[in-house]
């Protein structure tokens, strides 16, 4: 059992508990700072959160809270991944913010990916000027406190471990607090289908328009073979697989979706309904040649465990993994940030997270995803330049505003400038595990 405590721990624990996580920080900790005397500065100066397990420390985060400047983030390596990390910054951050704080800093080492992609989960973006001092080995990570809202935090963690799925995290319409929605709470991955009064889960513009255009995309790096669709829906995407694949075999987490893909497609499909997460490995073989995974990723809680089981467990030597995500960066998307509909690029607005959304890939933040699971990266780019929003694009259509040769021209630009494109894909090929 975890217990989540505050400055409760002595100078000879804090030192021994940096001791145990030396070896995690890059580079050691040791190798920058005496660790005693950095401790007895914990105990002295800073605002400290703790995790603990069995009177051990095994988690700790300390703040300097006269400049609000987050010194120290460690995790026993024996508890890493259990989402301690994440917990403690949740705390310190609505601390600061209760304080008064405008804004909490952090130093992640420049080449720290995972650190970098983790702080970002929580609001800490990189400054500017960080980026350009190239004779630096850090970069500096704000978080602009008053545009949030308290984090849900957890009193027992292992409520979490066993409810399953953690919060998902996003912005009010209004984009100026967070809030978190529970998605099992709403029956999970049926309730994500769910058409809301503002919203469509799907568009004819995603059925009609995208679908298509994604199997242009790819098929030139089809590998001859068998399929593997994780996400199937209703079946949409599936019924264009099967001009190109004899087998297919699909997930699916919505019951409801499953019901109707089995409806809909023929009998020798093999639909599992199941979290890609936590489905065991007896539903799935180990040589898939082609495995296909379009605008998914987003919903996953975690998207690195998922994509390393595509590489290590599913991907056959040989084979090739598609991989599509709504763009943060799309022209749409950029229009609307600058309209003040939305706050930023990436933001998750109230309907996406409705709908299951926990993050909005860009290029980048999506190799990265692929590239720390170990997947290899052969090639990426983007389908379909949109500078309208789905419901405005099938308005348009709908009334002759714009028509096939229109989307053609979209389609070709979209080539041109990818970073400005409705989807984002990646090609991988299995990497070392």
């Amino acid at each position: 059992m975890i217990t989540y405590l505050q400055n409760s721990a002595s100078i000879l624990t804090i030192q021994e508990h940096l001791r145990r996580c030396d070896a995690s920080f890059i580079p050691p900790l040791s190798m920058r700072a005496d660790l005693f005397d950095y401790a007895m500065k914990l105990a002295r100066e800073a605002y400290r959160f703790e995790a603990w397990e069995d009177s051990g420390l095994v988690g700790l985060l300390a703040v300097y809270e006269r400049e609000w400047f987050v010194t120290n983030v460690s995790v026993l390596p024996s508890h890493q991944r259990r989402g301690i990390a994440g917990e403690l910054l949740k705390r310190c951050v609505n601390h600061a913010r209760t304080q008064g704080a405008k804004q909490l800093a952090l130093n992640v080492g420049r080449n720290n990916n995972a650190a970098i992609a983790f702080y970002h989960q929580y609001g800490f973006l990189g400054q500017p000027s960080a980026f350009v001092g190239l004779n630096s080995d850090t970069v500096e990570m704000v978080c602009r406190l008053a545009q949030w809202e308290p984090f849900p935090v957890l009193n027992d963690y292992r409520k979490t471990l066993n409810y399953g799925r953690a919060p998902a995290l996003y912005h009010h319409e209004e984009c100026k607090y967070n809030f978190a929605i529970d998605l099992d709470a709403t029956h999970g991955f049926d309730a994500m289908i769910r058409d809301t009064p503002t919203a469509r889960y799907a568009y004819p513009f995603d059925l009609d328009v995208m679908h298509p255009m994604m199997i242009r995309t790819f098929e030139p790096w089809f590998v001859e073979g068998d399929a593997l669709e994780l996400g199937s829906y209703e079946g949409a995407f599936t019924k264009r697989l099967m001009d190109h694949f004899e087998e297919i075999q699909c997930v699916e987490g919505s019951a409801s979706a499953v019901e109707k893909a089995r409806a809909a497609l023929p009998r020798g499909i093999e639909i599992i309904e199941g979290d890609m997460m936590t489905t065991t490995a007896r539903f799935f073989r180990t040589d898939y040649d082609n495995i296909f995974m379009t605008h998914v990723l987003e919903h996953i809680e975690d998207p690195v465990r998922v994509l390393k089981r595509v590489n290590d467990e599913w991907l056959a030597d040989g084979g090739r993994f598609f991989l599509a995500c709504p763009n943060a960066n799309a022209a749409s998307r950029q229009i609307a940030v600058k309209m003040g509909k939305l706050y930023c690029n990436a933001e998750v607005t109230a309907d996406e997270a409705r709908h299951g959304h926990r993050r909005t890939y860009a290029l980048d933040t999506l190799e990265l995803a692929a590239r720390t699971a170990g997947l290899k990266v052969v090639a990426r780019g983007g389908i379909f330049f949109k500078a309208l929003a789905n419901f405005q694009l099938d308005k348009a259509k709908a009334a002759g505003i714009i028509d096939d040769a229109y989307l053609e021209g979209c389609y070709a630009l979209g080539q041109v400038y990818p970073d400005l494109c409705a989807s984002i894909y990646l090609i991988c090929e299995k990497g070392t595990k």
